[in-house]
């Protein structure tokens, strides 16, 4: 008689995945308490999983959203920025291969793209306040309030352990 082993594959959650989502979650609701709990739900989810992929600290990528749409992933700016991270589709759609403008106010595809975009520029000025410089077209007043935010969330994730 043989025997067949089946081998099944575990996979282990990191507790501290969770406990950065829980942080991200707690940040959103306590201030920002209009962003529906689905929207903050998948904020907290993609923030983590795209930051991971990107290597950009999820701290850096929580600030920007806050500054840019303080999480509403429906905003426009004037200047035809979309989503939570504002990324302008006239100057990244291509690269990004995103089929629509639209494409950028979905939770997911939104952040990516700003994580990207971020990530392009670190990668060309070597420095995060520099990206951040460019990231706005050139704003030092952003880079402070940025950096202010992320800051902020630090402080409260830290406090609220």
């Amino acid at each position: 008689m043989k025997r067949i082993l089946f081998l099944i594959p575990i996979f282990f959650v990191s507790t501290s995945a969770f406990a950065d989502e829980n942080k991200i979650k707690n940040y959103i609701f306590t201030h920002y308490k209009k962003v529906p709990s689905v929207i903050v739900e998948e904020i907290a989810r993609h923030t983590l999983e795209k930051s991971e992929k990107w290597d950009i600290p999820y701290e850096l990528t929580i600030a920007v959203m806050e500054v840019e749409s303080s999480f509403n992933p429906y905003s426009c700016s004037k200047a035809r920025a979309r989503g939570l991270m504002q990324v302008r589709y006239v100057v990244w759609g291509k690269v990004f291969g995103l089929k629509s403008k639209y494409d950028l106010h979905e939770v997911d595809i939104g952040i990516e793209a700003g994580i990207r975009v971020l990530k392009t520029y670190i990668e060309k000025t070597g420095s995060v306040d520099k990206a951040l410089y460019k990231y706005v077209g050139g704003n030092e007043r952003y880079v402070k309030r940025v950096n202010s935010c992320m800051e902020r969330f630090k402080s409260f994730s830290q406090s609220s352990e």
